[in-house]
């Protein structure tokens, strides 16, 4: 059997040109996320509930007696 060819790692002949990839650039801005609080409940209102409140000179009359 004859030797086989030998291959020297040298090619001859013009340079085979890869095909370029398109480069493709990628890039993250900047990301804003808020949060909306809701309103704090507020407790309802009775319409007589100022005429409850006894002030402090009505207090002050009623432990003195007078």
């Amino acid at each position: 059997m004859p030797p086989g060819p030998v291959y020297s790692g040298v090619t001859t002949g013009p340079p085979v040109r890869q095909p370029r990839r398109p480069t493709v650039h990628i890039s993250i801005g900047r990301i804003e996320i808020r949060a909306q609080q809701p309103e704090p409940a507020k407790p309802p209102r009775t319409n007589g509930s100022r005429r409850d409140v006894l002030e402090l000179d009505d207090y002050l009359r009623t432990r003195k007696g007078g």
